[in-house]
Parts: C-alpha cells; structure tokens; sequence
C-alpha cells in the first residue's frame, strides 16, 4: 500500500483522495483510515455536504475543504456569485 509507504517517510498527513468520486474511492480512503498508520488520514471535499458526508463515512479523521477563489470559476462553473460562495463555506 502505497499510503504505508509516505506515513513510513514521516508524513503528517496523507489526503488519500476525494471520497465523492466513487464507490472504489470511498473503499480504498476507508481502508487506508482503517490501517493503523501514524499520518492523519483525511478527504478531499468540496464545499457540498454530500462531499463531507461521503467522507466522514469513510472514518478519515479530518477533510480539506476546497472553496473556489477564481471569480471564473465561481461565475462559470459554480454559477454563483462570491457571497453565495462565501455563504456555502461557512
């Protein structure tokens, strides 16, 4: 297991990918919270409580939430604007 291997190099914490992508995904995060190692194991999520629930069932023990800052990508792909941004963070 690859995560074996960074938590031997000392590594704090390991992001061991974003568990709303797949089933597969949710399975190997899992497996790797579940491994014993000395690295906080956490989830990557996007601002969306579907993206934090997916994660916490996996029994990582923090998430790196990744709020958008671009004002294209808030305006294009989000179509939102800042404050509801900002709003969804909080």
């Amino acid at each position: 297991m690859i995560a074996r291997k960074i938590d031997s190099l000392g590594v704090d914490i390991i992001e061991a990918g974003s568990a709303i992508t797949s089933e597969g995904e949710r399975a190997s995060i899992k497996e790797i919270a579940q491994a014993g190692l000395n690295a906080q194991i956490c989830s990557y999520c996007r601002i969306k409580k579907e993206d934090i629930d997916a994660a916490l069932r996996c029994d990582v023990a923090s998430i790196h939430l990744v709020v958008p800052v671009s004002d294209l990508h808030i305006q294009q792909k989000l179509k939102k604007d800042r404050a509801a941004v900002l709003e969804l963070a909080v």
